[in-house]
């Protein structure tokens, strides 16, 4: 019989990538794991410790770092329908 689950709570620090109003802000956020900008673009390009390698953060999206200390690019409308600030 199937089981019903809730998820742990779990806090994480993020930002929103607004391209170039915050790009100096995201970079500095990253650390080490930055890796450039897409002159193009407008994104924003990490190491992402998921196992995805290299991740993308374009206008709107959320960078996420988990207690882990890994980073994931999260679409604006999945961390709001997710996370909630506290």
């Amino acid at each position: 019989m199937p089981r019903l689950y809730t998820a742990r709570p779990l806090h994480v620090e993020a930002v929103q990538f607004l391209g170039d109003v915050n790009g100096e802000e995201c970079q500095e956020f990253l650390g080490d794991d930055f890796e450039g900008f897409d002159a193009v673009g407008g994104d924003i390009d990490f190491v992402s410790h998921s196992g995805d390698g290299l991740a993308t953060a374009v206008p709107g999206d959320w960078i996420v770092r988990h207690p882990s200390g890994g980073f994931q690019a999260v679409r604006n409308d999945v961390f709001l329908a997710t996370y909630t600030e506290v």
